[in-house]
């Protein structure tokens, strides 16, 4: 008989998590608990509740998964074997007046733990696994409620393939938890894959894995400003250094710095371990570093007029994914409506945003309706993320004699436009 499952939580990790557990041919049905109606909703009208294009095209393809995958917004604890909580943790002060206090980086598990409260009141010998990011402190109240921790290592924005079937499965197995029960969620064959380690070393290397991502995207932009003011091409020193460092893409590609809803939490999640003031000093200069970086637009304000029509193609931290926490952009709709520029925005999936996250002030002239006309008949056209369609739009000569400022250093262009990129400088005439 299938052990029962259920997910507390519907989002990126919650959805995923069933999509990947549902793989186990043991596992017939998944229920997750969302008290999100609009999510719900659309599931049950067989649509995507994430905004994640690849996501969208793997339901589209494999709509089974509305069949095996249930979402609902009660439950009876008694009805289930396993529990899997992927509730979101942010931080509780939303306003960050001083982001180097680690009292501004305590992440809120309040609620996580209340969840396991009250599960193990009702079924005292229950089974729990945590995947949602918590705080490294955490790892008393979870070993102490004999709960199990299986941290996620998303690649948003990514085919689904590799969250599914990619990385090694790193698992902190509370006390109650038999391989037995693990052979119930995780196909066998995929048992090897599986590392096992104490609590405390899961979240670390939860928080120390999304840290090294985040500031070797500020590494990569300090060297490639270093290269910029000596003259050097970092473009064509990234794929040595790729290679001799063994691990690619080790060197991340300089642009605006790093955003989104893990990066900046996991990396700040530094603050709360580090004792020397040495350590202290430099993860701060780091982030600082990060948050200076997300004015180097204002490299190439000269090549702006007052009357030029701008184009601001991607808001999101990471293409394909709608993520607009702490997104770097942010910096550059503030200076260009604090400046009074004509300029509008655009990303597929744009009227699923809270455009009000990024400036209260940005109204339906801001917003483009018709992308093929506006990218006739702007002058100026920024890059602020790295969706696939943009390399499409150059592709199929959709963007032909444009002024391109591209702060992701993402497209694949020619040297027949005018082209901009964080690290190098193109001077192409028309």
């Amino acid at each position: 008989m299938q052990k029962k499952i259920l997910i507390i939580g519907g989002g990126y990790v919650g959805l995923y998590t069933a999509i990947k557990l549902i793989n186990n041919e043991q596992i017939k049905k998944i229920d997750i608990l969302d008290i999100d109606k609009k999510k719900i909703d659309k599931w049950k009208n067989l649509k995507n509740p994430i905004s994640d294009l690849y996501l969208e095209d793997f339901l589209q393809k494999n709509k089974s998964f509305f069949k095996k995958i249930n979402y609902l917004n009660k439950a009876n604890f008694e009805n289930y074997h396993f529990f899997i909580l992927t509730l979101p943790t942010n931080p509780e002060k939303r306003k960050i007046i001083n982001w180097q206090s680690s009292k501004n980086n305590i992440l809120s598990t309040n609620k996580i733990f209340s969840y396991c409260k009250k599960i193990k009141n009702i079924k005292k010998n229950s089974k729990i696994i945590i995947r949602s990011t918590v705080n490294y402190n955490d790892y008393l109240k979870i070993d102490d409620l004999n709960i199990s921790y299986w941290p996620e290592f998303l690649s948003q924005g990514q085919k689904i393939d590799k969250n599914i079937n990619g990385h090694k499965i790193i698992f902190a197995k509370a006390k109650n938890f038999t391989k037995k029960d693990i052979l119930n969620l995780i196909p066998e064959q995929k048992y090897k894959n599986i590392i096992f380690v104490k609590t405390n070393e899961a979240i670390m290397i939860k928080i120390f894995h999304n840290s090294f991502d985040a500031f070797s995207i500020t590494i990569s932009n300090l060297l490639a400003n270093i290269s910029q003011k000596n003259n050097i091409k970092f473009s064509n020193l990234i794929p040595i250094l790729n290679d001799l460092l063994k691990i690619k893409p080790r060197v991340k590609t300089p642009g605006l710095g790093y955003g989104g809803s893990c990066y900046p939490k996991d990396s700040r999640s530094l603050l709360n371990i580090l004792n020397s003031k040495k350590d202290l000093k430099l993860i701060n200069q780091l982030d600082k570093y990060n948050l200076n970086q997300q004015k180097s637009y204002k490299n190439y304000l000269n090549l702006i007029k007052k009357n030029d029509k701008i184009l601001i193609l991607g808001i999101s931290f990471k293409g394909q994914t709608n993520d607009i926490t702490e997104t770097p952009i942010k910096s550059l709709v503030n200076y260009l409506i604090r400046k009074k520029y004509n300029f509008k925005i655009w990303e597929p999936n744009l009227d699923k945003l809270n455009l009000k996250m990024i400036n209260k002030n940005i109204n339906e002239q801001n917003i483009i309706k018709n992308i093929e006309k506006d990218l006739k008949e702007c002058n100026i056209i920024f890059i602020g993320s790295d969706w696939d369609i943009f390399n499409k739009f150059i592709k199929e000569k959709k963007i032909k004699d444009k002024k391109i400022i591209d702060l992701k250093g993402y497209l694949s262009i020619s040297k027949e436009n005018i082209h901009y990129r964080i690290g190098d400088t193109f001077n192409i005439n028309y």
